[in-house]
């Protein structure tokens, strides 16, 4: 959740290293055919990224989160997987209705990148 950070560049930063883990199989399955690098920008390269009123976190990371636990997965294809592209089409509407509401202004996410096929980021508690 940053201001502006719609403008920022995907730039490819080299190879990346990490612990191999034991992933559910519906998450192992989803990565067989997905490719690309994506980031997902709290808001357009003109705009703020908001605070929830009671300053507790984000707007924006705050419906990203609430995405990951089911909703996500309920307004795409229903799978059991949520995808990137879930959450982002979650978290884009609901922090755009929310500031709306709002009215302290406008906020609109942007997915930047490219990717092939579905990038399953967890599975629908």
């Amino acid at each position: 959740d940053a201001c502006h950070s719609g403008g920022i560049e995907i730039r490819s930063s080299g190879k990346a290293g990490g612990t191999q883990l034991t992933l559910n199989r519906l998450y192992q399955e989803a990565f067989k055919t997905s490719e690309g690098k994506v980031v997902l920008h709290s808001c357009d390269a003109d705009e703020q990224s908001w605070e929830l009123p009671d300053g507790s976190q984000g707007v924006f990371s705050k419906y990203l989160v609430d995405g990951l636990l089911g909703p996500a997965d309920a307004q795409g294809d229903n799978d059991g997987v949520i995808t990137i592209e879930e959450a982002y089409q979650y978290a884009h509407k609901q922090t755009v209705e929310h500031m709306k509401r709002d009215g302290r202004g406008k906020q609109t996410p942007v997915l930047s990148g490219k990717l092939s096929g579905k990038i399953p980021l967890t599975v629908s508690p």
